[in-house]
């Protein structure tokens, strides 16, 4: 499975892909993960092809809902926000 991460915060980063790394060795399914640290880079570096995208909500100057909206304007396909609490 193809998973974009998409978050400023490092510790924040770490716990996740700890998670993430956790669903690969229970379930067996393979997870490769990159991880971007502002929604300009992944803007920026983006070629689509990815099964999943996290994002974090509250990040400085291009926020993830913004960033989600932008990715959407050009790759329809790519994007469904999902809002949590």
């Amino acid at each position: 499975m193809k998973i974009v991460l998409v978050e400023d915060e490092k510790e924040e980063a770490s716990a996740f892909k700890k998670l993430l790394y956790r669903y690969q060795t229970e379930t067996g399914n393979e997870v490769d993960i990159k991880h971007y640290t502002s929604g300009e880079s992944f803007l920026e570096n983006y070629k689509g092809g990815f099964d999943v995208v996290f994002m974090d909500i509250d990040m400085p100057k291009l926020n993830g809902l913004l960033t989600a909206k932008s990715l959407r304007s050009f790759d329809e396909n790519e994007v469904s926000v999902l809002k949590y609490s």
